[in-house]
């Protein structure tokens, strides 16, 4: 017997609440669209394998209730400028019911690469930082930041 079925023989009241709480379980705003608010954590570091050069790891700071959204990524280079834009989300499928953040890894530049300026676009909002390779790895310089928390990860 369904929930459904067996709350035909309780009454409206009941059906209406069952029929409400299977909609709430179902769909939610932040597995459709993304949450509008959040706000993302960077990870830069150094690898030497497959392939060598600057990786980028984000992860989203709001929740989500499905374990494994994996959030998508577009780069493009101009001059000095790096640029990845978060373009959205992928929900999994099937829906492991559970409370994580979107994450996603993507590959920025080569190893050879000094200095750039990383653009970091979500939405309508942008954030800038000059990331510079020394000697010991990785450095940053916060230009301007509304939604992102650049960490850097040394050797």
């Amino acid at each position: 017997m369904t929930a459904l079925q067996s709350a035909d023989r309780r009454g409206p009241a009941i059906r209406f609440l069952v029929v409400l709480s299977l909609l709430a379980t179902c769909t939610t705003p932040c597995q459709e669209a993304g949450d509008p608010d959040t706000r993302f954590r960077i990870f830069l570091f150094l690898q030497d394998s497959s392939p060598p050069g600057i990786w980028g790891a984000v992860r989203t700071t709001s929740l989500y209730p499905c374990i494994g959204y994996k959030l998508r990524f577009g780069i493009s280079r101009s001059a000095d400028t790096l640029s990845l834009t978060i373009v959205g989300m992928l929900r999994p499928s099937p829906c492991i019911q559970g409370m994580e953040e979107a994450q996603g890894r993507t590959y920025l530049a080569p190893p050879g690469e000094r200095s750039f300026i990383l653009r970091i676009r979500y939405r309508a909002s942008t954030d800038l930082y000059r990331v510079t390779l020394t000697k010991t790895g990785l450095e940053s310089t916060l230009i301007t930041s509304r939604f992102t928390f650049l960490h850097l990860r040394h050797r």
